[in-house]
């Protein structure tokens, strides 16, 4: 039962509140999306408890921030959070042994900082920035 609670239905009312509420009511009233982001991150990470903990469900609310923003969807942010928790809770029962550095605060902070920075950047830059590297140039289609 506690599995259930932890790895399900806390990301599923979690996931209503701070992306499917807050952060679409603060993007709908007119604030940027990065700003709706940060903003829904920092009032995920604030409860979430103390400074460690909360700097790192900060983070986690950055990459899930990035998921809505990125597909439009709840649905991927939920899915991640929930495999986020599972694999916490696991992990925390010892049935899934992860090294040591993980659990350091030292060395989770910075990483996970960097990876929530790279999905806030990767939601705000548009695609099409990216995407024409892979097209062929327009000489190439061989009616030239």
């Amino acid at each position: 039962m506690l599995f259930a609670s932890v790895a399900f239905l806390s990301p599923m009312g979690e996931e209503l509140f701070f992306r499917g509420l807050f952060q679409r009511s603060l993007s709908n009233a007119g604030a940027a999306p990065v700003v709706a982001v940060l903003a829904s991150s920092l009032l995920f990470g604030a409860a979430h408890g103390d400074w460690v903990y909360g700097a790192v469900t900060f983070v986690l609310g950055l990459a899930l921030g990035a998921l809505l923003l990125l597909t439009g969807s709840l649905l991927p942010a939920l899915i991640a959070h929930i495999a986020n928790n599972a694999v916490a809770l696991l992990e925390a029962r010892e049935l899934l042994p992860l090294p040591a550095l993980f659990g350091d605060p030292w060395f989770g902070i910075p990483v996970s900082l960097g990876f929530g920075a790279y999905a806030l950047w990767r939601a705000v830059t548009p695609l099409e920035a990216t995407a024409g590297a892979t097209e062929p140039p327009d000489d190439a289609s061989g009616s030239g």
